[in-house]
């Protein structure tokens, strides 16, 4: 009698970015015709791509400058893939879509001209993120983005959730703040049923953000999630739910714990103990939150509940895990992935076989379904 293998150690949070990619023309999901209203498949807005950030993600992976925005996008869609493709350390890497901001009577808004202006900074849309899948199945998987404020005629959010997951995606990607999306409009709710229905699991990030814009603050707080979590959980209707980043404070150690980490680890090591609730430790390993890193290992009964991610292309910092790596610092640090360099940074931080192979686990069922469209045995 054969044992089933091990889950696969798989990534479940990696971004691409593009400029101003324009649409494919072929191929597409019908929420997402090309040039209707947007002809383009992946864009920063101005604001993002002028910023100090991008300025210095371009520099540390060596982007030639002064080109074209397509033939940039070319370089650092070049540039990104061979990290996500060349990682040793993993099975498979997330890739996720990321929708646009959404007003409350859904209509979608476009690029944010400056810091005050309510709009988009990233949006990479589920056509995309799905063709890096289909170009690269056995490395990349699938995460979707869509936001549940969307109709397109008759087409709810919900009915575009069904075309996704039919299509191959594995996970759902949502920043409340950013996106503009209360966890308890009956419009999510609807959509959480989906999720639940079809299996798919989403992947949610509370807590502060300050790379992207986050005009809606009140909905860092994961307490309206909760609230709806219960709600379903009553109903034998809750989906998976990932919280991005444990929900932790960015920058240590000017920022001490907030409220958004205290009730999730409450929630995690308590009442949702034994609910599909988990959260992933994605850019935990680097400069501003390596402390939060070290502690939440440390809490009692989170870490069966948490799961691996990278936020690639957000750089690991090995050298805030200089005495944990030992030895093993300089390999480490000339790691030509940076999956894999932030794989062997948490492994010396102390994160377990369990917490690399648990995205594997909770994503079995669609990466199954994944593997078949793509003709993988």
């Amino acid at each position: 009698m054969t044992s089933d293998p091990a889950p696969l150690r798989v990534d479940i949070h990696c971004h691409m970015g593009q400029i101003a990619k324009p649409c494919q023309e072929h191929d597409r999901f019908s929420f997402e015709p090309a040039g209707k209203p947007l002809s383009l498949d992946a864009y920063l807005s101005p604001r993002m791509n002028n910023s100090i950030g991008m300025r210095a993600a371009k520099w540390f992976f060596g982007l030639p400058r002064g080109l074209p925005p397509r033939e940039t996008d070319a370089a650092m869609e070049t540039t990104l893939l061979r990290h996500i493709l060349n990682a040793r350390l993993l099975d498979r890497a997330v890739v996720l879509a990321f929708d646009q901001y959404h007003t409350t009577d859904g209509q979608a808004v476009g690029a944010r001209p400056n810091r005050s202006a309510i709009g988009t900074d990233l949006y990479l849309s589920n056509t995309y993120a799905r063709s890096l899948w289909q170009r690269y199945p056995r490395r990349i998987l699938f995460g979707a983005s869509i936001h549940p404020y969307r109709r397109l005629g008759t087409m709810t959010a919900a009915d575009m959730l069904a075309e996704v997951a039919a299509a191959g995606a594995v996970l759902v990607k949502w920043l409340p703040q950013t996106q503009n999306i209360d966890a308890q409009d009956p419009r999510t709710v609807a959509f959480l049923r989906q999720a639940a229905k079809l299996e798919i699991p989403l992947l949610v990030h509370f807590g502060p953000e300050y790379t992207l814009g986050h005009h809606h603050k009140q909905f860092a707080d994961p307490a309206g999630m909760l609230q709806t979590l219960r709600q379903l959980r009553d109903d034998g209707d809750m989906p998976t739910v990932i919280i991005a980043h444990v929900a932790t404070p960015s920058m240590w150690p000017i920022a001490l714990a907030t409220r958004p980490h205290r009730i999730l680890i409450e929630a995690l090591a308590g009442e949702f103990a034994s609910a599909p609730l988990y959260a992933d430790i994605a850019a935990l390993a680097m400069f501003s939150k390596a402390r939060w890193l070290k502690r939440t290992l440390r809490i009692p009964g989170v870490r069966a509940k948490l799961v691996h991610g990278s936020d690639f292309p957000i750089p690991s910092t090995p050298l805030f895990f200089r005495s944990a790596l030992g030895k093993e610092y300089h390999r480490v640090r000339q790691m030509p992935s940076w999956l894999d360099r932030d794989v062997a940074i948490k492994s010396a931080a102390g994160v377990g076989e369990d917490v690399f192979r648990r995205g594997g686990e909770l994503l079995a069922s669609r990466i199954k379904a994944a593997d078949a469209l793509a003709s993988i045995v």
